[in-house]
């Protein structure tokens, strides 16, 4: 990213009126923290050039600004309309958008602009960025797609042979939406002997599993990795990962007895996932005292450079049973969009599936936009 940023910063000290180049610059600084100084520099040079943008450009400009304001539905109808001016030019940022909206349908039509329906792309970019599989393989998922995602998540893993992680979990995920479980060990086998173990791939696909009805599988799958705990070298002394099993299996007294115990808590910048995960674990077992003290601390950490608190803060809200809060919390922050994917995030959440699943407000949050 800083290597793309001075490329694009270059071009327009090389060409003042080439204003693709400085848009860039916004676009790849509105999303990244450690960039935040350019962005503020480089929006007050464009609104100085506004009258010199094409009609996409403006839209690119205000959805952009929006975007990174935190007015995301107003963002979302600026993308829309660069797509009624160029939409193979705007697919993959429309996609983008549209999933950090929820706009679920959108975000598939807009992805599937690219394809020729030969195998090939309209854009070449398509040959070389994982990020266009990612967000597309994303967006059917969550679209109830699965037969489109599964074929779309094998063309990945070809295209990708590199890539042994993200393209099979797409593809796991597409099989168990389908109910399709009978290739699954195989996967599971391959990240239990990778090393060091792929120890979350595996409780992240307990929890699509869980999501999608195949409990039963679940709970096989992860009371053997209870069992190498306890057995296997290589996964001794992963106490954060044995803790998530724990927590999935309902052993949430255990759970927390290794997040309290192995979490430093003294440290000036505690980790925020673990002063989380000691929070609900803490409230599951009837410690309501240190649930509240852990919010406390955890909403006194500085801003981190990805804005999770409140996602971490929802957790604890929904386990001390405070689940109208817990739902405002998620509510304001998913329609910051600060986090790309984010309701790909809580689709498949075991602690948010488990203590918020059925309730309605919840569903409501979950369920994709017009």
């Amino acid at each position: 990213h800083q290597e793309a940023l001075e490329h694009f910063q270059r071009a327009g000290e090389l060409d003042p009126s080439y204003l693709a180049a400085p848009l860039r610059v916004m676009a790849l600084a509105s999303t990244r923290f450690q960039f935040r100084q350019q962005y503020d520099s480089i929006l007050s040079f464009l609104e100085t050039s506004r009258h010199r943008m094409t009609r996409y450009q403006r839209h690119y400009y205000d959805g952009i600004r929006l975007s990174a304001e935190g007015q995301q539905e107003l963002a979302y109808r600026e993308f829309l309309a660069m797509a009624e001016i160029s939409p193979l030019h705007a697919a993959s940022g429309l996609t983008e958008m549209a999933l950090m909206t929820n706009h679920i349908e959108t975000a598939i039509r807009a992805a599937g602009w690219l394809e020729l329906g030969d195998g090939g792309f309209h854009e070449s970019f398509v040959d070389f960025w994982p990020g266009y599989w990612s967000m597309y393989t994303y967006a059917l998922h969550l679209g109830g797609q699965y037969e489109k995602q599964l074929e779309t998540a094998l063309e990945w893993r070809e295209r990708f042979p590199a890539s042994t992680y993200s393209p099979v979990q797409s593809e796991a995920y597409a099989r168990v939406g389908l109910g399709r479980l009978e290739d699954l060990d195989a996967f599971v086998a391959d990240w239990r002997s990778a090393r060091p173990p792929r120890l979350q791939a595996i409780w992240d696909l307990a929890d699509e599993l869980w999501v999608h009805g195949h409990r039963n599988k679940a709970r096989a799958i992860l009371e053997e990795e209870v069992r190498r705990f306890e057995t296997d070298s290589a996964y001794m002394g992963r106490f954060n990962n044995q803790a998530m099993v724990l927590h999935r299996l309902g052993r949430d007294q255990e759970a927390h007895r290794l997040w309290e115990t192995e979490i430093n808590l003294d440290r000036p910048d505690p980790w925020p996932w673990g002063v989380a995960r000691i929070g609900f674990s803490a409230a599951l077992t009837g410690d309501t005292a240190q649930a509240r003290e852990m919010e406390r601390l955890l909403m006194s950490l500085p801003e981190p450079q990805q804005p999770y608190t409140p996602f971490l803060q929802a957790k604890i809200a929904a386990a001390l049973g405070e689940k109208d809060r817990a739902v405002r919390i998620l509510t304001e922050w998913a329609g910051r969009g600060a986090v790309l994917f984010w309701v790909n995030n809580l689709h498949r959440d075991f602690t948010f599936q488990s203590l918020l699943g059925d309730y309605p407000p919840f569903q409501e949050l979950m369920r994709p936009k017009g």
